[in-house]
């Protein structure tokens, strides 16, 4: 079985940054994992072997090495007594998307190492792999015997899993004290936030994106059940910058945590004064929109101009919500004050295949998602031939329902036929874990038929429940529910 060279693991608890180690030992340990690294981006994986510790070059034979452009250092978190750490790089890979081509992005990747015959090497734990967000998995029995079960099965040799409840993930992974701090530039003191481990197993804990004039700083970032950590944030008194929200990531169940900021009164932005805005107002958005709707033509690429206000009586920052392939979006000024506008510009790009039906912006604070629907005239989008966006169902499916059994993983086929008067081009949406999915064609003209064939992963622990497919130009998305033998 081939293990992927980067995965999500459990790491233990550490209590030291690299600026309180030891010089030498933290100039010891960037040497080798830059020396380690370097091999990989060369791909001189044979001469990295000698960088991995002895327990895991079993793992380091059988796992997916990388593939990446750049790389470097981004931090580095020792164990109380120096002898073990966890490196964060960064870097740029590029990743293959359907309809998109090859597209460069940023990446992060976090590492263990410890310290075998006096040098750091680069290990793996694999127990680590029995930790779930949802607790730890039991083990299958060395001796061969089965683990208990409660009738639905074994799914792996790991032994069953059972999901949280839909209760348990909407009270959130992470519980934290407050929602809202202040902090004043002109007498930069900390703000601390406390945060918990609510869930049955290990979370881990980043900022996203973090915002020019904070230093902001997570304790702990992993953290086993029911532990507690402290981020602590605090103003950049020679930045002119005053960010009004925070983002944080419980990672793997994805929950962002909003920290909203106001400001203590003060000339030290053009954004003005800041105070939290009521229920009322936010239920009534942070920003208004001219219109909802937009019309693009990939064969003529025009601009599409959105004007957006802020009417809260504090200032917003908007983003885009992952930005569709097949367009081009630049937001004039993100960081709105109290009632400025701001100007948001689509751009179709003329030679990406893709034609997608919604662009999403987010408005903080208030989580505020401002849904943009697009629609794509009638015209030659392809070699097929032409297309219209008026049929909102562009794909006949024979079956909205498989059943597999990871037992005895044999694939399933399902058979689909394109119905529209143009091209359709089909995508899988986020392949879940535990399946390996195959379009025979997805490239279908009109009246044309294909078949996706779906198969269980017998070495993998999901069991995920449903599949969905993207049908575009008309954003289709075609859900099928997936059900298991027992």
């Amino acid at each position: 079985m081939r293990i992927p060279f980067a995965v999500l693991i459990a790491f233990s608890s550490l209590s030291l940054h690299a600026d309180q180690a030891p010089a030498e030992v933290d100039g010891a340990l960037r040497a080798r994992v830059n020396e380690f690294f370097t091999m990989q981006l060369n791909h001189q994986f044979r001469q990295a072997e000698a960088l991995v510790a002895e327990d895991t070059k079993d793992f380091y034979y059988e796992a997916k090495k990388p593939n990446f452009k750049s790389f470097r250092i981004d931090g580095i978190e020792y164990s109380s007594d120096l002898q073990t750490a966890v490196v964060t790089i960064r870097g740029k890979n590029d990743v293959l998307f359907a309809g998109a081509g090859i597209v460069e992005m940023d990446f992060a990747e976090r590492s263990k190492w410890k310290i075998e015959n006096g040098k750091w090497c680069w290990y793996f734990d694999k127990d680590s792999l029995l930790n779930t967000p949802f607790g730890r998995v039991k083990a299958a029995p060395s001796d061969g015997a089965k683990p208990p079960s409660d009738g639905a099965g074994p799914v792996s040799p790991l032994g069953p899993f059972r999901s949280p409840s839909a209760a348990a993930l909407r009270g959130g992974a992470v519980q934290v004290d407050r929602a809202q701090i202040q902090l004043d530039a002109g007498n930069p003191q900390p703000a601390v936030i406390n945060l918990k481990n609510n869930l049955p197993g290990p979370v881990n804990l980043t900022v996203i994106d973090p915002p020019q004039g904070l230093k902001i700083s997570i304790a702990r970032p992993e953290l086993a059940a029911g532990e507690a950590t402290q981020v602590t944030i605090m103003p950049d008194p020679n930045a002119t910058d005053r960010p009004t929200t925070v983002l944080l990531r419980a990672q793997p169940v994805n929950q962002i945590i909003s920290i909203a900021i106001a400001w203590a009164p003060g000339p030290v932005s053009p954004l003005g004064p800041f105070r939290s805005p009521s229920a009322a107002e936010l239920r009534g958005g942070a920003v208004q929109v001219d219109r909802a709707q937009i019309q693009l033509d990939d064969g003529n690429p025009q601009p599409a101009v959105i004007n957006l206000k802020n009417i809260l009586p504090g200032p917003v920052y908007l983003s885009v919500v992952e930005l569709p392939p097949g367009l081009k979006v630049s937001i004039a000024r993100p960081e709105l004050a109290i009632g400025e506008a701001t100007q948001v510009t689509i751009m179709p790009d003329p030679v990406a295949i893709n034609r997608p039906a919604t662009l999403r912006l987010l408005a903080q604070p208030g989580n505020q998602i401002i849904s943009i629907a697009i629609a794509w005239p009638p015209g030659p989008v392809s070699p097929l031939g032409p297309s219209s966006a008026a049929e909102l169902r562009a794909v006949e499916v024979d079956r909205a329902q498989i059943q597999l059994d990871d037992g005895n993983p044999q694939p399933v086929v399902i058979n689909l036929k394109n119905i529209l008067r143009g091209p359709v081009y089909l995508s899988v949406v986020e392949t879940p874990r535990g399946l390996k999915i195959s379009i025979a064609r997805p490239n279908l003209a009109i009246g044309e038929s294909t078949q996706v064939t779906v198969t269980p992963d017998p070495v993998e622990i999901n069991r995920p429940s449903t599949l969905r497919l993207l049908a575009q130009p008309v954003g289709q998305i075609i859900s099928i529910a997936i059900t298991w033998a027992p």
